[in-house]
């Protein structure tokens, strides 16, 4: 999937995005994954590539529309790739 800005920036393919981001630090809190395995997006990477503002992120989160979205114990946000790309497909 190759993501083009509404900004006129550069398109970045949503494995590029992902791949940038590895959630090594807060692997252990999700029991049976692998860090190095896990492509997890923050609400920003997210809102890159669906096209939305990060706060709608937020939004979809809190109403359950991201099951599997979770939060490290800092409280950030992380949106597996694939549960961003169910998300789209049934918005559309």
């Amino acid at each position: 999937m190759t993501i083009v800005s509404t900004t006129g920036k550069e398109a970045r393919s949503a494995s590029a995005i992902a791949g940038s981001r590895t959630s090594r630090a807060c692997a252990d809190t999700m029991p049976g994954m692998n860090a190095a395995k896990r492509k997890d997006l923050t609400p920003a990477e997210a809102a890159t590539i669906a096209g939305v503002d990060r706060w709608t992120i937020w939004h979809w989160y809190q109403i359950g529309r991201l099951p599997g979205a979770w939060k490290t114990a800092g409280g950030h946000l992380r949106i597996p790739l694939e549960v961003l790309a169910a998300a789209l497909k049934e918005r559309h």
